[in-house]
């Protein structure tokens, strides 16, 4: 999918180191989150759904498929947004010189949106379509980080498969996508089983690259900060802190960005 912007709601922590005899120094820095997409200008909510996604592929083996689908965050009971939720935990280990960070997991569920069909390169009318409460499953890479020259935020590598709440990182998972519903066009054929052979399933595999959470306009004396505002996807316009060269962040890790550079899209079918 293209590059979403998220409002993210994160709550950091420190425990206090164990060995410690006065207890003022810390071990281990827990964080534990919530993520919104950031809903594209235009949108009838302004958060929780993701830009469009052009989807193309072969249904039943021979019939070429294409489609905008569009992914919409669940409510609550109450009404309420349900974000995406992780939590990840940073570990100090001075006796090795070094860092530990923590698989992370990262889960959500999710309402599928197709629109826009067109099968066999012929555009289908379709009204209402949707998979429901599709499941996000996504962990990290357990990361070591050396704190030797420069420290660990120095040393810290977001492409490498790790994930720390502050710099970012991959997170690699599946999404399972329930069977579309009624889905039928304005002649009144109903394509869900050929959707659903396009798209649903339980193993579509994931590969997610989430940036710095560093993208916000502040309250007065910083003592709040707002999220990106509806459609602000651009580093500019939602005044994303781009870490290196960065004067309020310095210039000491050129490789954290608030918006990442795209993951390469994968060679070869399925597995």
């Amino acid at each position: 999918m293209p590059t979403s912007a998220l409002a993210v709601n994160v709550i950091y922590g420190a425990l206090p180191d164990p060995d410690s005899p006065t207890g003022s120094s810390f071990s281990s820095f827990p964080a534990d989150g919530r993520a919104f997409f950031v809903s594209p200008r235009g949108s009838a909510q302004d958060y929780g759904w993701s830009p469009p996604i052009q989807v193309r592929t072969i249904a039943f083996g021979a019939i070429p498929v294409e489609a905008t689908l569009q992914l919409s965050q669940t409510v609550d009971d109450d009404g309420e947004l349900v974000g995406l939720h992780f939590s990840a935990v940073t570990n100090r280990e001075p006796e090795n010189a070094r860092t530990r960070y923590d698989p992370a997991p990262l889960e959500g569920t999710l309402d599928v949106h197709l629109r826009d069909v067109k099968v066999d390169g012929v555009p289908v009318n379709l009204g209402r379509c949707a998979a429901p409460r599709a499941r996000l499953q996504a962990v990290s890479d357990a990361l070591y980080v050396s704190t030797e020259g420069g420290g660990d935020f120095a040393n810290y590598d977001p492409g490498a498969g790790g994930f720390q709440a502050i710099m970012g990182g991959i997170f690699n998972g599946v999404v399972a996508i329930p069977p579309f519903g009624e889905c039928r066009t304005t002649t009144g054929d109903d394509i869900a089983p050929l959707l659903t052979a396009m798209v649903s399933g339980e193993d579509n595999p994931v590969r997610i690259r989430v940036g710095s959470p560093s993208c916000f306009t502040p309250g007065p004396d910083y003592a709040y900060q707002l999220p990106p505002a509806p459609g602000q996807s651009d580093p500019v316009e939602a005044n994303c802190l781009q870490w290196g060269g960065n004067q309020w962040l310095g210039d000491f890790n050129p490789r954290v960005y608030a918006i990442p550079p795209d993951l390469p899209l994968p060679d070869g079918p399925r597995p």
